[in-house]
């Protein structure tokens, strides 16, 4: 989930942002997410962005470490229709 802060210009807007996922579905796995970047519109339907943030993981198995990552980052191109 996103939520758009303010825009910088007619086609840049930063962002803040928050995921929730499942890691592993066998043995009910999971990934929490925080993160902020901004978007790049090239079109009125397409865009590029970019994300940095911080992510916890459990991968639920008995004896599998729970990691915790600050920096992940992502570049992403987008698809608006």
């Amino acid at each position: 989930a996103r939520l758009y802060i303010s825009d910088m210009s007619n086609r840049v807007r930063p962002f803040a942002g928050a995921a929730i996922g499942l890691r592993n579905q066998d043995d009910t796995g999971f990934g929490l997410g925080a993160f902020f970047g901004a978007e790049a519109m090239i079109t009125d339907g397409i865009s590029v962005s970019g994300q940095v943030g911080m992510e916890i993981q459990d991968t639920g198995c008995d004896g599998c470490d729970t990691t915790f990552e600050l920096g992940t980052s992502n570049v992403m191109f987008n698809l608006y229709f």
